[in-house]
């Protein structure tokens, strides 16, 4: 796995002018998560919450999954790896590319629970609203990792995007422990 995570690295065009950087030729915004945040918030204010997390997981989903689809055939023996590992790998390029981390915490079948102790949204959310005396939330917030995790898990099982669900359960944002995230896959 080392060796992969070398080559991905290898693949990675970092450009802090612009805060953009580049995955095997494609270009994924370098995020900023407190601004992110605001931006979010103001997307619900306008399309309302699950509009709004419609909206940008089926974008991170399409982004993300474009920039990992090649891995499968960049990778020898892909398909002969265990789920856990070829998962593994895609969360290790999350935390390169500053989405935090995730870690599998049950498997029942065909659904997955994921958590986030640090979901980079997650994270810029309590700090804006420390600074902006913003309360709680009654919903969850991490609308990105929920495509960022459809895009993996497709990219892992083989399957279209339109086959993976991602539904956040908790959120830190909430005032959760950890971020959870429910994910189904579909064959």
């Amino acid at each position: 796995m080392n060796g992969l995570i070398q080559k991905i690295q290898a693949a990675m065009e970092i450009d802090p002018e612009r805060s953009r950087i580049r995955l095997a030729g494609h270009e994924v915004a370098y995020h900023c998560e407190k601004f992110s945040t605001r931006i979010i918030r103001g997307l619900e204010d306008v399309l309302g919450v699950e509009e709004a997390n419609t909206l940008i997981q089926q974008t991170a989903a399409e982004s993300l999954y474009k920039a990992l689809a090649q891995l499968p055939e960049a990778q020898p023996g892909w398909a002969d790896m265990p789920r856990p590992e070829r998962l593994a790998i895609l969360f290790a390029i999350f935390k390169m590319l500053g989405y935090g981390a995730v870690s599998v915490a049950a498997t029942n079948g065909n659904r997955t629970q994921i958590t986030s102790a640090n979901s980079y949204l997650a994270e810029g959310f309590l700090e804006n609203a420390e600074q902006w005396r913003w309360s709680k939330r009654s919903a969850p917030f991490c609308h990105d990792m929920c495509g960022y995790l459809r895009a993996a898990f497709a990219v892992s099982d083989g399957v279209p995007l339109e086959r993976v669900a991602v539904k956040e359960t908790t959120c830190r944002t909430m005032g959760a422990e950890l971020c959870t995230f429910e994910v189904e896959v579909t064959q």
